[in-house]
């Protein structure tokens, strides 16, 4: 089947966001409780979403890929988190991290063509500029989220939604 969506969020600093191609990488090789997200182990591609991911760069089929504001990015939003469209992963492999210590996981994501154009933080003052015949629509209100992993799985869950209602449902994935 492969993966549904990816959060590229600046928790990897291996991560590389050119807009409409990310350099992503995979996950695990830390511990779980550790807040820094300091890598202490070599990533497998048995770890939670690898194979996945793995699995969808050899089926070609579209991942959803939502950004975080904690990207070190002009692609990244200024606040929260934003669905950027679908991205296809074009190829994975596995290389030492930038430290050299570690292997990690790493996944090329292309931008599929034919979608509104990425927006790009402005430098000048914490907002975006409308892109032409967009109108901004205010989000449905949300119950208040217990966790941040159920906060993160409301507003993807939103955003596809949202996506199904301009794209059409997709026939390989339901929710």
């Amino acid at each position: 089947m492969g993966a549904f969506s990816i959060v590229v969020s600046g928790q990897y600093k291996d991560d590389k966001d050119e807009g409409d191609t990310i350099i992503y990488t995979g996950s695990g090789g830390h511990e779980p409780s550790d807040r820094t997200r300091e890598q202490v182990r070599d990533q497998e591609w048995t770890d939670f979403g690898n194979e996945a991911l793995r699995k969808s760069s050899e089926t070609g089929k579209p991942v959803r890929v939502v950004r975080g504001y904690e990207l070190e990015s002009e692609f990244a939003p200024w606040e929260g988190f934003r669905y950027d469209g679908l991205y296809t992963c074009t190829r994975a492999w596995q290389e030492k991290n930038r430290d050299g210590h570690y292997i990690i996981c790493r996944y090329r994501m292309e931008r599929v063509p034919g979608q509104l154009p990425l927006r790009r933080r402005s430098t000048n003052f914490p907002r975006y500029k409308l892109l032409l015949g967009e109108v901004v629509q205010p989000p449905a209100p949300m119950p208040p989220p217990v966790t941040p992993r159920q906060r993160i799985m409301q507003q993807i869950g939103a955003l596809v939604d949202s996506d199904q209602r301009t794209h059409g449902p997709s026939k390989e994935l339901h929710r």
